[in-house]
């Protein structure tokens, strides 16, 4: 579960989990799969960037787990799912040797799916504004399914019926430019075709799968949970509601901030000539949308609620040693520690900051840091001093450890503190 404002490096947390898994797995000769990931909630509005043995992948709906063999995958029922672009993101990793197929991908029955209409809408909102939306049509897709006039993916797959829940969703017709309910309709025949064998319910999905090993990825990030989170900047689903009762609940956080959006408060923004600087050095420009992203220093303050309200049991930390570069600017590296506001300091999140006004009088508080040429000692094996400061002031203040740290983009390049695999 990421504990920021997204793109906080998930994947690669996700990806090394299911390595690490798929190394403590007992032999078996079932056709059942013994590790289990799910992409529990979003939809094709999240970008993952991944890199393994050197070869990057980017997913937006589809589960990371598809990238390594004994993995079953299911797109839970909390998503909201494009036809027509997973249709293409299967399409694009099968051509790249990927095997995907029934056995190993499901899609929940009851997941709600995003038609063009839907992503008609946001496109509008995407053009016009500067980075409030994906332009993936989520929003569209939330407000029918709660609406009650969405559509299942399971009641897609079958033509007549998705032309019944059209005519009650659109009792005067589609909007322009769609054409008849018949035209509409057809329209998705290959997708439609393409996806029907995917198609699970999620229970027994669950129950024929993941026997040894259950990986939730979450999308997004908890201060976007539409219901905890930075309102009304936020996203249309709950980062914060994993399923399945794991035994360890892993808050994954940049070591600093980005994220790609308006509409809510950044109180730990980074100053802007040092912040653009950064930005361009990093590649910071979200994996969906190409939009630049906004970067602020780690704000524990906001880390300590998304722990609490996320229940989270450890923290796994990534982009480390992206903040080498500070050092080569002459800079020091900063942490939000505490708000100010009318000369009140808080170090907790207090009531007050659910409106959404209050966190735009917020002056933060820092502590300054030594900054490290390297993140990682020549070993490899351990945290250079300024770095090790650093984290074990995060560590202080959030009240959880760092279970692992990533030092690299790539799947190994990480520290890792705890297996949580080897010992079940």
């Amino acid at each position: 579960m990421g504990i920021g404002v997204g793109d906080e490096g998930k994947a690669k947390v996700a990806v090394y989990f299911v390595s690490s898994a798929l190394k403590n797995i007992r032999p078996t000769f079932s056709v059942r799969m013994p590790v289990m990931v799910e992409r529990y909630q979003g939809g094709s509005n999240a970008g993952h960037t991944i890199v393994i043995e050197g070869i990057q992948y980017k997913l937006n709906s589809i589960p990371c787990g598809v990238l390594h063999n004994l993995t079953y995958n299911l797109m839970g029922q909390k998503m909201f799912v494009n036809p027509r672009e997973v249709m293409v993101e299967i399409k694009s990793l099968q051509a790249r040797e990927i095997h995907i197929s029934e056995s190993n991908l499901g899609i929940a029955a009851n997941a709600h799916v995003t038609l063009d209409y839907h992503i008609l809408e946001d496109q509008i909102i995407f053009k016009s504004e500067k980075r409030t939306s994906t332009g993936s049509g989520i929003k569209q897709t939330a407000v029918d399914k709660q609406g009650r006039v969405g559509m299942r993916f399971v009641e897609f797959l079958d033509s007549q019926l998705m032309k019944e829940v059209l005519g009650a969703r659109f009792p005067q017709g589609l909007p322009l430019p769609f054409g008849s309910f018949d035209e509409f309709v057809a329209s998705y025949d290959q997708e439609r075709n393409f996806l029907k064998d995917f198609v699970v319910q999620e229970h027994t999905a669950r129950k024929i799968h993941g026997s040894q090993f259950w990986i939730g990825e979450g999308a997004q990030g908890a201060l976007l949970d539409v219901d905890s989170g930075l309102y009304p900047g936020i996203t249309s689903s709950n980062p914060l509601d994993v399923p399945n009762r794991p035994d360890t609940v892993v808050g994954v956080l940049k070591l600093y901030t980005s994220s790609v959006g308006e509409g809510r408060p950044f109180v730990a923004q980074i100053e802007p000539t040092l912040e653009k600087y950064l930005r361009d050095e990093w590649k910071e420009y979200g994996t969906k949308t190409g939009k630049p992203r906004d970067l602020g220093w780690a704000d524990t303050v906001a880390l300590r609620y998304a722990v609490e309200v996320g229940n989270v049991d450890a923290l796994a930390g990534t982009c480390g040693d992206r903040l080498e570069t500070v050092a080569k600017m002459g800079q020091k590296v900063k942490l939000v520690v505490a708000y100010e506001i009318a000369g009140k300091k808080y170090d907790q999140w207090d009531l007050s900051f659910h409106r959404r006004d209050t966190l735009y009088k917020v002056r933060p508080v820092f502590e300054e840091f030594e900054p490290w040429e390297k993140f990682v000692d020549p070993s490899g094996e351990k945290l250079t001093p300024n770095a090790q400061r650093y984290v074990d002031r995060i560590q202080e203040l959030v009240g959880k450890k760092f279970m692992m740290l990533g030092t690299g983009p790539g799947q190994d390049e990480m520290l890792v503190y705890q297996d949580l695999f080897a010992s079940k």
